[in-house]
């Protein structure tokens, strides 16, 4: 079961928070956040059956979880073609696994959940956290938003 799984609300930010820079200045209101358990390795994800490559059950576990964190909280996936952002923060337990063989687990997991494609993904933003307590990927996905146009031109 998710540890959570919110929906972030700028206006809902107490007084004494919105003098701090958030976390992820780059992201709206509308963004969607996932608290999640860490992704098993890419060494697990796929297994040989019947001479061809399939999801391990692990693999599949984990989609289902990360499915069933959407499903509590409502998301719908960012619809195509709008291009989208991505901030995760893995907080490693271990200090083994790499970070882009955990990422990639996490996108293919989070596909059809917070964005209809990964070909929508335009932006990512990824760091690894050694931490001895806490074992988890922090994600925020929102739809990257087109540059404002300079003023005085028109």
């Amino acid at each position: 079961m998710p540890r959570a799984c919110t929906q972030i609300d700028s206006a809902a930010t107490k007084p004494a928070e919105a003098t701090r820079t958030p976390p992820f200045p780059f992201f709206s209101h509308d963004t969607l956040a996932f608290h999640l358990d860490e992704p098993p390795s890419a060494n697990r994800w796929w297994r040989m059956w019947r001479g061809r490559m399939v999801l391990s059950d692990e693999a599949r576990a984990y989609k289902q979880y990360v499915a069933n964190a959407a499903l509590g909280k409502r998301y719908r996936p960012i619809p195509k073609p709008a291009p989208v952002r991505l901030h995760v923060v893995w907080n490693r337990g271990r200090k083994s696994g790499d970070l882009d063989k955990r990422l990639g687990v996490l996108l293919d997991a989070l596909q059809g959940i917070a964005y209809d494609s990964d070909a929508q993904i335009v932006e990512i933003h990824a760091e690894r956290v050694d931490s001895k307590h806490l074992h988890n990927v922090i994600v925020h996905v929102a739809a990257r938003r087109a540059p404002a146009a300079p003023e005085g031109n028109e």
